[in-house]
């Protein structure tokens, strides 16, 4: 497959909205309405910001129908459908499908050490399960991926793209400029590093951060591509480093949502929200990026 099957530029990594500790599909519209307001060439649905690993099947089912259903032809959503065992990964992935997701987003089993003989039968299990393009999840939790892994794995005739989450800049730079080769789509997805994942070449990025600044990261996403970077790396970084450098990355993201208008609920325990003191601390960075969208609009 070829990488022009996939969104060039930024694609958010959705929040899994909740109240009461249940997922709550009914602010899901809104939440898609404001990413396609902003530009975002896309959506990722059940990924680590997504809260993948605390939400059982039904619930990932759920936010796939009712994210595809609220995007309708306006923007493409990915499906992330990776899980502890191989049998529910396929249920999940047949579902996309069924559901009309435009991808996948596949990390390997986690938890537990999985050898790469046993990483690689996963991913040939998947890539013969479904019609769709498949975007590989290079992130910790799942364990880290050489470059070499990941080109073999991108021999499977499904699998034309990476979200790449490594953080390792001479890798993932050797990753790009390997992909920009090969008709494959590599995305960043260390939100400190966009600027220089795009200068590096990179397909677009799948950032988390894209639920609470989505115009100012899409419209750097590209002035990057068309050779028009402004001044506002500085501003938007400093956000996104404070992100990065929290205790937790999605409650602070969820916390943070409501200063942008976006009731996405708690975290599901064992993750708990920021403290009041955080948030302050965060409210003017946020503020900062934010106000880039009216000064260059």
């Amino acid at each position: 497959m070829s990488r022009e099957l996939w969104p060039r530029g930024l694609m958010t990594a959705l929040l899994t909205p909740m109240r009461d500790d249940r997922v709550n599909p009914d602010v899901i519209p809104a939440m898609v309405q404001r990413q396609a307001d902003a530009g975002v060439a896309g959506i990722v649905v059940g990924g680590g910001t997504g809260e993948f690993g605390a939400l059982d099947l039904d619930e990932r089912r759920l936010m796939a129908e009712a994210t595809v259903a609220a995007a309708g032809s306006r923007i493409p959503v990915i499906v992330q459908t990776g899980t502890l065992a191989t049998r529910d990964a396929v249920t999940l992935t047949e579902h996309a499908q069924t559901a009309g997701a435009a991808g996948i987003m596949l990390a390997s089993p986690f938890g537990e050490p999985v050898s790469w003989r046993e990483r690689v039968a996963f991913y040939r299990t998947l890539n013969d399960s479904t019609d769709l393009p498949i975007m590989l999840y290079n992130t910790g939790s799942a364990g880290i991926m050489t470059v070499d892994q990941i080109t073999e794995l991108a021999e499977l005739p499904q699998v034309s793209a990476v979200k790449d989450s490594s953080g390792d800049l001479v890798a993932g730079s050797d990753l790009v400029e390997w992909a920009a080769r090969n008709d494959f789509a590599a995305y960043l997805g260390i939100d400190s590093l966009l600027l220089h994942g795009l200068h590096a070449g990179a397909h677009g990025a799948v950032l988390g951060s894209g639920n609470l600044v989505p115009r100012v990261l899409s419209g750097l996403v590209d002035d990057v591509f068309s050779g028009n970077v402004r001044e506002r790396w500085t501003v938007i970084r400093a956000m996104l480093r404070y992100l990065e450098e929290s205790d937790n990355y999605v409650s602070l993201v969820k916390a943070a949502s409501r200063l942008v208008g976006v009731d996405a609920g708690d975290v599901r325990a064992p993750f708990v929200m920021p403290s009041a003191a955080v948030l302050e601390e965060f409210a003017p960075l946020l503020r900062a990026a934010d106000e880039l969208t009216r000064v260059n609009a």
